[in-house]
């Protein structure tokens, strides 16, 4: 009995504390150890996929034909210049040129061991990651599981946390609940800092690993659910201990830090269930106003609890989260305020802000347009927009719908948002954009952006894209595909796959001239471009009958179908039959022709292209001379050059209206519209969704069993799938 009151009396004063607090502390060193070389970890992959990247694009421009042991037994690496080159095989030495040319036809294949290994390993987590368990039952989709990859993430975690927890503390004596007890609060404190990092919108972590904040805040929610278990931990065997004792009075009346702690513990479970789902979509600006007030209040709580020994953990904090905002307030001022404006050549440009204008399409959709934004973007980023007239205190995230001009010549940049209409603000935005239409009146307000955010990944590296949306999910994949087709620069893309899939007709107007002028720019490219547009509510079957008189495309003939344009069809098998030809001998690396191309140079590159890859023949020739090749626009040239060139004479451009834009009428079946242009691809594919919970879970889904069936990278000869999601909040 006097052991335990020993112990007591020691865990009141926080004396005792000093018997565990040099184990402690190196439990909390080590969780930070850990942290770091997990960072350190990805920026080696990082790093290394930015070597093979290098790798791709160098094969684009310089491929490498042959290299090959002469007579001398010298070997040589045969890069294309403009003079003639011979290239000659002795007695001493064989090359392969079927291993040699693979690189060229499909340059992002693996051109080593270890670019093969690191595929291998790769395929192996993306199969474990991609797949994902969804509730399609009202109100309970938000009780739906992470993806598999970050239910291993946060599995891993929480291994490490329980073994911190639990390690040579389990000693049945008379300090066992306070050795528990101070274990706990050791490591909840300890988590504190990354709680607050992963929260911020500019944070080390996120630059470091390449990724943005929006992608990194699940993880976040979940460190903040685990930190209020550890702390319930470290409170609960305190509580145990002076319940037992009967000094549960006694201590709050001696001790006013456990008074805080006890409010921290109940901040921390106000903010894990006002952060659920329904709550918190109740009112989101209420949510995000109270939770930072409650994040604020925690940190005071939580500096009043600890001991001196303890606080720089909120410190750290404190730090990453001034950090944070003090860096978003200078860039927003940065994107916000101009010195200059008087003569300026661009139309809506503002001292401060800028210029909005709002336009209501349908009875959901708004489009607005912001005049002049003095920064680049890249697709795919997001940006937060603030309108004090509708909302004073109120800024939300919106995906950049326009792609960024890269003209040399002075332009003004305008973005586009794409909103869909909801309740709250965007409800606000479309109601009054449809006010002022009524009475013949500009939407004009004064908006204030900040960012762009977001990281999206490198979509020239990949020979297959395929993109899939839902509604303004488009505003996601459009952008991406017209800076694709608009970038000067080389790319190792050969085809490219669109499918929108839309609730009703209205949802796809703000998208399909775009979309229509978008075949043009992919046949300038020598880029293969098929897009489907599936609607699925009661207007899709009167959209498809009143264009193709209630035939399917099977039942068309031929001069219907070119007289119509567009074709519409019921299902993705229909649509694959009547798509244009896959181009099987494509250009190899697909060079951008610009203004200021160097055509010659591309001529010479395709010419020795088709010299020393020749799919027809089954045999080498032993001694192979390329001479000069004259100019490129010459009749001769094209007849020899790229095969790009021949697609153009072989099928003239249409007019963007006459486009082959396929439009199916219900939900498409994604497996089967991920499946064909995978196996049909030589190199490595990217699938790209933005859409809600029910098709991201389709689409990870379809995408794992595909890889798993194929064995990619493991020796079948089928090449990686990569997958970037995007959903509509986060």
């Amino acid at each position: 009995m006097d052991m335990l009151m020993s112990g007591m009396s020691g865990g009141m004063d926080m004396s005792s504390d000093g018997m565990f607090r040099t184990y402690n502390s190196k439990l909390a060193r080590g969780y930070w150890y850990i942290i770091a070389g997990f960072v350190g970890f990805v920026v080696l992959c990082r790093g290394f996929e930015w070597y093979q990247n290098w790798d791709r694009f160098v094969n684009i421009i310089y491929p490498p034909f042959v290299d090959a042991r002469d007579t001398c037994g010298v070997v040589r690496r045969v890069v294309g210049d403009l003079e003639t080159i011979s290239v000659c095989f002795g007695k001493k030495g064989s090359t392969d040129l079927s291993k040699q040319t693979l690189s060229l036809k499909h340059p992002t294949k693996p051109s080593n061991r270890l670019q093969q290994a690191y595929a291998t390993a790769t395929a192996i987590l993306r199969e474990l990651s991609y797949p994902q368990i969804t509730f399609s039952i009202p109100y309970l989709s938000w009780l739906s599981p992470p993806s598999s990859g970050r239910s291993i993430l946060l599995l891993c975690y929480w291994a490490i946390l329980i073994f911190m927890m639990t390690y040579n503390v389990t000693i049945n004596d008379a300090y066992y609940f306070e050795r528990i007890g101070f274990r706990g609060a050791w490591i909840s404190v300890t988590q504190v800092p990354l709680v607050y990092l992963l929260a911020s919108k500019s944070n080390v972590i996120g630059f470091l690993m390449g990724s943005s904040h929006e992608r990194l805040n699940w993880f976040h929610r979940w460190v903040s659910r685990t930190l209020l278990i550890t702390v319930t931990v470290h409170g609960s065997f305190f509580l145990r201990e002076w319940i037992r004792a009967d000094f549960l009075s006694f201590e709050l009346k001696m001790m006013p830090m456990v008074k805080y702690g006890m409010g921290a513990w109940f901040v921390l479970l106000w903010t894990f269930l006002s952060s659920l789902g329904p709550i918190r979509g109740m009112a989101y600006e209420i949510f995000v106003m109270q939770h930072i007030a409650a994040a604020a209040v925690f940190l005071w709580l939580l500096f009043m609890h600890v001991p001196a020994y303890a606080q720089y953990n909120v410190w750290f904090a404190i730090a990453a989260i001034s950090f944070d905002w003090i860096l978003r307030g200078v860039l927003l001022v940065v994107r916000n305020l101009r010195v200059k404006v008087a003569g300026a050549a661009c139309r809506g440009m503002q001292r401060i802000g800028h210029q909005a204008q709002l336009q209501a399409l349908s009875d959901d959709i708004t489009i607005i347009s912001i005049k002049d934004a003095p920064f680049t973007w890249k697709a795919g980023q997001h940006l937060y927009l603030w309108l004090p007239r509708l909302g004073p205190l109120e800024t939300h995230p919106f995906t950049i719908a326009s792609p960024y001009q890269t003209s040399d010549k002075c332009h003004c940049n305008e973005i586009q948002l794409a909103i869909r209409a909801q309740k709250g603000f965007s409800r606000r935005i479309h109601n009054y954009a449809s006010k002022m239409q009524q009475l013949d009146k500009m939407a004009i307000l004064t908006a204030f952006v900040a960012g762009p955010y977001g990281v999206p990944p490198s979509w020239s590296t990949y020979e297959t894209i395929l993109l899939i949306s839902a509604s303004t999910g488009a505003s996601y994949t459009l952008p991406i595909l017209e800076s694709i087709l608009h970038n000067p620069a080389p790319t190792c893309i050969q085809r490219i796959q669109f499918l929108l899939v839309a609730r009703h007709r209205h949802h796809i107007d703000f998208y399909s001239d775009r979309l229509s002028a978008a075949h043009d720019l992919a046949d300038k490219k020598g880029i293969e471009l098929i897009v489907n547009i599936a609607v699925t509510g009661d207007d899709g079957m009167s959209m498809t009958s009143s264009r193709a008189e209630g035939k399917s495309s099977s039942e068309l003939s031929d001069e219907e179908k070119n007289s119509q344009g567009d074709v519409f069809v019921k299902s993705i098998s229909d649509a694959s039959s009547i798509s244009t030809t896959p181009i099987e001998k494509g250009c190899c690396c697909n060079p951008r022709a610009t203004a200021t191309a160097n055509d010659d140079a591309i001529s010479i590159r395709s010419a020795k292209r088709q010299t020393y890859i020749d799919e027809k023949k089954d045999e080498i020739t032993p001694y192979t001379t390329i001479q000069p090749i004259p100019n490129a626009s010459s009749s001769s040239s094209t007849q020899e050059g790229c095969c790009c060139a021949k697609k153009a004479k072989a099928a003239p451009r249409q007019s963007p209206s006459r486009r082959n834009i396929i439009y199916l009428d219900g939900r498409p079946e994604i497996s089967q519209f991920l499946r064909k242009p995978i196996e049909m691809t030589g190199g490595e594919t990217a699938v790209t969704v933005c859409g809600g919970k029910s098709l991201v879970a389709k689409v990870r889904n379809s995408v794992a069993a595909l890889s798993d069936e194929r064995a990619v990278h493991k020796g079948t000869g089928a090449n990686g799938i990569f997958l970037h999601v995007e959903e509509y909040c986060f």
